[in-house]
């Protein structure tokens, strides 16, 4: 199996785990405060982000949100895998000359 497939099945493997835990797994801790009247999505913001564990905080508005660190490093899983599928395009186009 060649350097660029084993690093683009990482990148699919990791985007697809970390898009299923944000979307279906534990999203996080947060407040969960009766906002009255329609929130817009200008009232969304990161507030800030932590490097280990990896963990983003974000508002929308009214409550104030944590997300789950389990998807960061699936996605940091995924970057690594094009990390290694453009190593493998390199090494091909030098080997290949």
């Amino acid at each position: 199996m060649s350097l660029q497939r084993v690093g683009f099945t990482t990148f699919a493997v990791g985007l697809f785990v970390g898009t299923v835990l944000l979307v279906l797994g534990p999203g996080g801790s947060g407040t969960l405060v009766s906002c009255p009247g329609p929130r817009l999505l200008s009232g969304f913001a990161i507030e800030g982000a932590q490097a280990w564990p990896p963990r983003v905080y974000y508002t929308d508005g009214c409550d104030g949100r944590a997300l789950d660190p389990s998807f960061a490093v699936a996605f940091l899983v995924a970057l690594l895998g094009l990390l290694v599928a453009a190593a493998g395009q390199v090494a091909d186009s030098v080997g290949g000359e």
